[in-house]
Protein backbone atom coordinates (compact mmCIF):
# COMPACT_ATOMS: atom_id res chain seq x y z
CA UNK A 1 0.00 0.00 0.00
CA UNK A 2 3.07 2.91 0.97
CA UNK A 3 5.58 2.21 -1.96
CA UNK A 4 7.22 6.02 -0.62
CA UNK A 5 10.43 6.13 0.32
CA UNK A 6 12.28 9.23 2.51
CA UNK A 7 15.47 10.16 1.72
CA UNK A 8 17.38 11.91 4.00
CA UNK A 9 17.77 15.21 1.28
CA UNK A 10 14.01 15.38 1.51
CA UNK A 11 13.98 15.00 5.33
CA UNK A 12 16.28 18.02 5.07
CA UNK A 13 14.15 19.77 2.39
CA UNK A 14 11.04 19.11 4.42
CA UNK A 15 13.10 21.42 7.14
CA UNK A 16 13.58 24.19 5.20
CA UNK A 17 10.35 24.29 3.81
CA UNK A 18 9.04 24.46 6.90
CA UNK A 19 10.90 27.70 8.03
CA UNK A 20 9.31 28.73 5.32
CA UNK A 21 5.74 27.57 6.26
CA UNK A 22 5.98 30.17 9.04
CA UNK A 23 7.44 32.88 6.88
CA UNK A 24 4.04 32.44 5.02
CA UNK A 25 2.08 32.91 8.44
CA UNK A 26 3.67 36.31 9.32
CA UNK A 27 3.71 37.28 5.47
CA UNK A 28 -0.34 36.62 4.59
CA UNK A 29 -0.42 38.77 8.19
CA UNK A 30 0.65 41.42 7.41
CA UNK A 31 -0.78 42.15 4.44
CA UNK A 32 -4.13 41.74 5.73
CA UNK A 33 -2.99 44.11 8.11
CA UNK A 34 -2.28 46.06 5.35
CA UNK A 35 -5.45 45.46 3.63
CA UNK A 36 -7.12 46.74 7.35
CA UNK A 37 -5.12 50.19 6.99
CA UNK A 38 -6.87 51.30 4.09
CA UNK A 39 -8.62 49.05 1.76
CA UNK A 40 -11.44 46.61 1.38
CA UNK A 41 -11.48 43.68 -0.46
CA UNK A 42 -13.83 44.86 -2.78
CA UNK A 43 -11.75 47.60 -4.14
CA UNK A 44 -8.36 45.79 -4.88
CA UNK A 45 -7.43 45.24 -7.92
CA UNK A 46 -8.69 41.59 -9.41
CA UNK A 47 -5.85 39.04 -9.98
CA UNK A 48 -5.56 36.96 -12.79
CA UNK A 49 -7.17 34.08 -13.34
CA UNK A 50 -3.79 32.01 -12.93
CA UNK A 51 -3.31 33.97 -9.77
CA UNK A 52 -6.22 32.92 -8.10
CA UNK A 53 -6.28 29.40 -9.37
CA UNK A 54 -2.61 29.16 -7.30
CA UNK A 55 -3.75 30.68 -4.04
CA UNK A 56 -6.42 28.17 -4.76
CA UNK A 57 -4.43 24.97 -4.93
CA UNK A 58 -2.23 26.25 -2.48
CA UNK A 59 -5.07 25.70 0.04
CA UNK A 60 -5.60 22.31 -1.33
CA UNK A 61 -1.75 21.42 -0.67
CA UNK A 62 -1.93 22.89 2.84
CA UNK A 63 -4.39 20.15 3.70
CA UNK A 64 -2.53 17.37 2.04
CA UNK A 65 0.75 18.69 4.01
CA UNK A 66 -1.24 17.98 7.23
CA UNK A 67 -3.02 14.91 6.63
CA UNK A 68 0.12 13.26 6.14
CA UNK A 69 1.74 14.54 9.12
CA UNK A 70 -1.80 13.68 10.89
CA UNK A 71 -1.15 10.24 9.75
CA UNK A 72 2.60 10.30 10.43
CA UNK A 73 2.26 11.31 14.42
CA UNK A 74 -0.75 8.94 14.87
CA UNK A 75 2.15 5.93 13.33
CA UNK A 76 4.48 6.87 15.10
CA UNK A 77 2.90 7.64 18.36
CA UNK A 78 0.99 3.92 18.41
CA UNK A 79 4.81 2.18 17.37
CA UNK A 80 6.32 4.02 20.56
CA UNK A 81 3.61 1.93 23.00
CA UNK A 82 4.05 -1.35 20.82
CA UNK A 83 5.79 -4.20 22.51
CA UNK A 84 8.46 -4.92 20.20
CA UNK A 85 10.40 -3.16 17.70
CA UNK A 86 8.59 -1.18 14.44
CA UNK A 87 7.50 -3.77 11.42
CA UNK A 88 8.72 -3.03 8.33
CA UNK A 89 4.99 -2.28 7.02
CA UNK A 90 4.46 0.33 9.72
CA UNK A 91 7.95 1.83 9.49
CA UNK A 92 7.48 2.03 5.57
CA UNK A 93 4.06 3.64 6.06
CA UNK A 94 5.99 6.20 8.64
CA UNK A 95 8.21 6.97 5.61
CA UNK A 96 5.91 7.11 3.18
CA UNK A 97 3.54 10.08 5.14
CA UNK A 98 6.73 12.03 5.94
CA UNK A 99 7.62 12.01 2.17
CA UNK A 100 4.11 12.99 1.38
CA UNK A 101 4.07 15.79 3.47
CA UNK A 102 7.64 16.90 2.18
CA UNK A 103 6.31 16.77 -1.30
CA UNK A 104 2.71 18.56 -0.06
CA UNK A 105 5.33 21.03 1.58
CA UNK A 106 6.75 22.18 -2.03
CA UNK A 107 3.94 22.27 -4.06
CA UNK A 108 2.66 24.86 -1.87
CA UNK A 109 5.49 26.90 -1.55
CA UNK A 110 6.42 26.99 -4.87
CA UNK A 111 2.53 28.46 -5.69
CA UNK A 112 3.04 30.53 -2.86
CA UNK A 113 6.38 31.85 -3.54
CA UNK A 114 5.11 33.88 -6.99
CA UNK A 115 2.94 35.82 -4.88
CA UNK A 116 4.32 39.58 -5.19
CA UNK A 117 3.71 40.44 -1.42
CA UNK A 118 5.40 37.33 -0.30
CA UNK A 119 8.42 38.01 -2.08
CA UNK A 120 8.54 41.79 -0.48
CA UNK A 121 8.74 39.78 3.19
CA UNK A 122 10.33 36.33 1.74
CA UNK A 123 14.20 37.37 3.23
CA UNK A 124 12.67 37.43 6.95
CA UNK A 125 12.00 34.68 9.21
CA UNK A 126 14.15 31.48 7.53
CA UNK A 127 15.75 30.13 10.65
CA UNK A 128 12.92 28.08 12.73
CA UNK A 129 13.88 26.45 15.28
CA UNK A 130 10.72 24.59 15.57
CA UNK A 131 11.51 23.57 11.84
CA UNK A 132 15.40 22.26 13.37
CA UNK A 133 13.81 20.57 16.63
CA UNK A 134 11.28 18.08 14.77
CA UNK A 135 13.86 17.05 12.13
CA UNK A 136 16.13 16.27 14.81
CA UNK A 137 13.15 14.46 16.83
CA UNK A 138 12.45 12.78 13.98
CA UNK A 139 15.74 11.14 13.82
CA UNK A 140 15.82 10.34 17.60
CA UNK A 141 12.33 8.34 17.17
CA UNK A 142 13.40 6.40 14.22
CA UNK A 143 16.59 5.07 16.36
CA UNK A 144 13.87 4.44 19.44
CA UNK A 145 11.57 2.44 17.23
CA UNK A 146 14.06 -0.01 16.31
CA UNK A 147 13.80 -0.92 20.09
CA UNK A 148 11.92 -3.32 21.71
CA UNK A 149 9.31 -1.10 24.09
CA UNK A 150 11.43 -2.17 27.46
CA UNK A 151 14.72 -1.14 26.02
CA UNK A 152 13.07 2.03 24.23
CA UNK A 153 12.46 5.64 26.11
CA UNK A 154 8.92 6.27 25.69
CA UNK A 155 8.59 9.69 27.44
CA UNK A 156 8.97 10.88 23.94
CA UNK A 157 5.62 9.93 22.77
CA UNK A 158 4.10 12.64 24.31
CA UNK A 159 6.25 15.33 23.58
CA UNK A 160 5.89 13.97 19.48
CA UNK A 161 2.23 14.16 20.24
CA UNK A 162 2.43 17.30 21.45
CA UNK A 163 4.98 19.24 19.05
CA UNK A 164 3.62 17.52 15.88
CA UNK A 165 -0.55 19.10 16.82
CA UNK A 166 1.20 22.23 17.01
CA UNK A 167 2.67 21.75 13.81
CA UNK A 168 -0.68 20.95 11.84
CA UNK A 169 -2.81 23.57 14.16
CA UNK A 170 -0.26 26.35 12.91
CA UNK A 171 -0.83 24.87 9.07
CA UNK A 172 -4.50 25.45 9.62
CA UNK A 173 -3.98 28.86 11.23
CA UNK A 174 -1.97 29.39 7.56
CA UNK A 175 -5.09 27.77 5.88
CA UNK A 176 -7.42 30.41 7.35
CA UNK A 177 -5.21 33.27 5.85
CA UNK A 178 -5.20 31.68 2.53
CA UNK A 179 -8.43 31.35 2.72
CA UNK A 180 -8.69 35.58 2.94
CA UNK A 181 -7.28 35.68 0.05
CA UNK A 182 -9.71 33.52 -2.16
CA UNK A 183 -11.92 35.98 -0.69
CA UNK A 184 -10.85 38.99 -1.82
CA UNK A 185 -11.56 37.37 -5.50
CA UNK A 186 -15.27 36.55 -4.04
CA UNK A 187 -16.58 36.84 -0.78
CA UNK A 188 -19.31 34.44 -2.35
CA UNK A 189 -16.83 31.88 -1.55
CA UNK A 190 -17.25 32.24 2.06
CA UNK A 191 -19.63 29.61 2.96
CA UNK A 192 -17.45 26.77 0.81
CA UNK A 193 -14.41 27.73 2.51
CA UNK A 194 -15.89 27.85 5.59
CA UNK A 195 -16.78 24.31 4.95
CA UNK A 196 -14.01 23.20 3.64
CA UNK A 197 -11.70 24.48 6.88
CA UNK A 198 -14.29 23.62 9.57
CA UNK A 199 -13.89 19.95 7.56
CA UNK A 200 -10.39 19.99 7.65
CA UNK A 201 -10.56 21.04 11.62
CA UNK A 202 -13.24 17.72 11.88
CA UNK A 203 -10.83 15.26 10.72
CA UNK A 204 -7.69 16.74 12.91
CA UNK A 205 -9.93 16.28 15.75
CA UNK A 206 -10.82 12.52 15.00
CA UNK A 207 -7.25 12.76 13.92
CA UNK A 208 -5.95 13.38 17.25
CA UNK A 209 -8.11 10.23 18.77
CA UNK A 210 -6.82 8.08 16.48
CA UNK A 211 -3.43 8.44 17.65
CA UNK A 212 -4.30 8.32 21.43
CA UNK A 213 -6.90 5.46 21.27
CA UNK A 214 -4.39 3.23 19.21
CA UNK A 215 -1.26 3.46 21.47
CA UNK A 216 -4.10 3.25 24.26
CA UNK A 217 -4.92 -0.01 22.96
CA UNK A 218 -1.08 -0.83 22.34
CA UNK A 219 -0.56 -0.34 26.01
CA UNK A 220 -0.05 3.24 26.84
CA UNK A 221 -2.87 4.74 29.97
CA UNK A 222 -4.29 7.69 28.79
CA UNK A 223 -3.96 10.28 31.60
CA UNK A 224 -7.51 12.57 32.81
CA UNK A 225 -6.14 15.00 31.19
CA UNK A 226 -5.39 13.90 27.34
CA UNK A 227 -9.33 12.19 28.39
CA UNK A 228 -10.97 15.41 29.30
CA UNK A 229 -9.30 17.26 26.10
CA UNK A 230 -11.13 14.03 24.09
CA UNK A 231 -14.22 15.58 25.83
CA UNK A 232 -13.91 18.71 25.01
CA UNK A 233 -12.54 18.47 21.54
CA UNK A 234 -16.06 16.57 20.88
CA UNK A 235 -17.93 19.30 22.00
CA UNK A 236 -16.45 21.68 20.33
CA UNK A 237 -16.78 19.42 17.52
CA UNK A 238 -20.76 19.29 17.83
CA UNK A 239 -20.33 22.63 17.89
CA UNK A 240 -18.90 23.75 15.10
CA UNK A 241 -20.73 21.15 12.99
CA UNK A 242 -23.97 22.74 13.92
CA UNK A 243 -22.81 26.25 13.24
CA UNK A 244 -21.70 25.24 10.01
CA UNK A 245 -24.73 23.29 9.34
CA UNK A 246 -26.83 26.25 9.96
CA UNK A 247 -24.81 28.28 7.49
CA UNK A 248 -24.48 26.25 4.76
CA UNK A 249 -28.10 25.69 4.26
CA UNK A 250 -28.64 29.23 5.28
CA UNK A 251 -26.38 30.97 2.73
CA UNK A 252 -25.66 27.88 -0.07
CA UNK A 253 -28.10 25.23 -0.17
CA UNK A 254 -25.90 23.51 -3.19
CA UNK A 255 -27.18 20.15 -3.39
CA UNK A 256 -23.54 18.87 -3.88
CA UNK A 257 -22.08 20.07 -0.52
CA UNK A 258 -25.28 19.26 0.99
CA UNK A 259 -24.92 15.50 -0.08
CA UNK A 260 -21.47 15.50 0.93
CA UNK A 261 -22.18 17.06 4.40
CA UNK A 262 -24.87 13.93 4.73
CA UNK A 263 -22.37 11.86 4.27
CA UNK A 264 -19.76 13.09 6.81
CA UNK A 265 -22.73 13.55 9.15
CA UNK A 266 -23.54 10.07 9.16
CA UNK A 267 -19.68 8.42 8.82
CA UNK A 268 -19.26 11.14 12.11
CA UNK A 269 -21.62 10.77 14.27
CA UNK A 270 -23.22 7.48 13.48
CA UNK A 271 -20.53 5.53 12.50
CA UNK A 272 -17.57 6.77 14.09
CA UNK A 273 -19.71 7.03 17.14
CA UNK A 274 -20.28 3.46 17.22
CA UNK A 275 -16.90 2.39 17.35
CA UNK A 276 -15.33 4.94 19.37
CA UNK A 277 -17.66 5.05 22.45
CA UNK A 278 -16.15 1.50 22.94
CA UNK A 279 -12.16 2.53 22.59
CA UNK A 280 -13.34 5.28 25.14
CA UNK A 281 -14.92 3.75 27.44
CA UNK A 282 -12.03 0.92 27.58
CA UNK A 283 -9.36 4.43 28.35
CA UNK A 284 -11.22 5.77 31.23
CA UNK A 285 -11.96 2.51 32.84
CA UNK A 286 -7.97 1.91 32.40
CA UNK A 287 -7.19 4.99 34.84
CA UNK A 288 -8.74 3.07 37.56
CA UNK A 289 -6.78 0.05 38.42
CA UNK A 290 -8.27 -1.12 41.43
CA UNK A 291 -11.37 -1.68 39.07
CA UNK A 292 -9.46 -3.07 36.19
CA UNK A 293 -6.06 -5.04 37.55
CA UNK A 294 -6.04 -7.43 33.96
CA UNK A 295 -6.24 -3.93 32.79
CA UNK A 296 -8.54 -2.63 30.43
CA UNK A 297 -9.96 -4.66 27.22
CA UNK A 298 -10.43 -2.64 24.11
CA UNK A 299 -12.85 -3.55 21.18
CA UNK A 300 -10.70 -3.30 18.89
CA UNK A 301 -6.91 -4.07 18.45
CA UNK A 302 -4.29 -0.96 17.39
CA UNK A 303 -3.97 -1.24 14.05
CA UNK A 304 -7.87 -2.36 13.10
CA UNK A 305 -8.80 1.01 15.36
CA UNK A 306 -6.40 3.02 13.42
CA UNK A 307 -7.82 2.11 9.82
CA UNK A 308 -11.29 2.43 11.42
CA UNK A 309 -11.00 5.73 12.22
CA UNK A 310 -8.89 6.65 9.34
CA UNK A 311 -12.13 5.91 7.07
CA UNK A 312 -14.11 8.47 9.29
CA UNK A 313 -11.19 10.94 8.87
CA UNK A 314 -11.10 10.22 5.08
CA UNK A 315 -15.03 11.07 4.54
CA UNK A 316 -13.94 14.65 6.49
CA UNK A 317 -11.38 14.80 3.90
CA UNK A 318 -13.27 14.08 1.29
CA UNK A 319 -16.53 16.84 2.55
CA UNK A 320 -12.95 19.14 2.91
CA UNK A 321 -12.43 18.48 -1.14
CA UNK A 322 -16.24 18.73 -2.03
CA UNK A 323 -16.18 22.09 -0.49
CA UNK A 324 -12.65 23.25 -1.69
CA UNK A 325 -13.92 22.45 -5.47
CA UNK A 326 -17.28 23.85 -5.23
CA UNK A 327 -15.33 27.64 -4.13
CA UNK A 328 -13.52 26.88 -6.96
CA UNK A 329 -15.83 26.75 -9.25
CA UNK A 330 -17.54 29.51 -8.32
CA UNK A 331 -14.53 31.54 -8.67
CA UNK A 332 -14.13 30.05 -12.55
CA UNK A 333 -17.61 31.13 -12.92
CA UNK A 334 -16.96 34.48 -11.86
CA UNK A 335 -14.21 34.58 -14.11
CA UNK A 336 -15.46 33.46 -17.03
CA UNK A 337 -18.73 36.26 -16.66
CA UNK A 338 -16.07 39.14 -16.20
CA UNK A 339 -14.05 37.58 -19.58
CA UNK A 340 -17.71 37.85 -21.55
CA UNK A 341 -18.14 41.16 -20.45
CA UNK A 342 -14.96 42.63 -21.43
Amino acid sequence: MYSARLTPSATQRFSRRWSDLLLVVLTLAAFALVLAAGRSPATIEQPTRAEAERVYQASEQLVQVATHLAQERGLVYLALYADDAITAQIREAILAQRQQAADAYQTTMQLLRDKLELKIFWPYGLNSQTTQSLDFFRQSIDEQLTRARPERDTRMAHSWFNQTTETIDSIDRLLGLVHYQLLRYDTALRPALDLQRFAFKASELVGRERALFSAAAAGATLSARQLSQVQRDRRRLANYWSQAEAALRRDAPDTQLLSALTMAKTALFVDYQAISTGMLNAAALALDVSDTPAGAVYPLAPLDWFEQASQTVDSLLTLATTAGNHAWATLTTKFAATQAAL
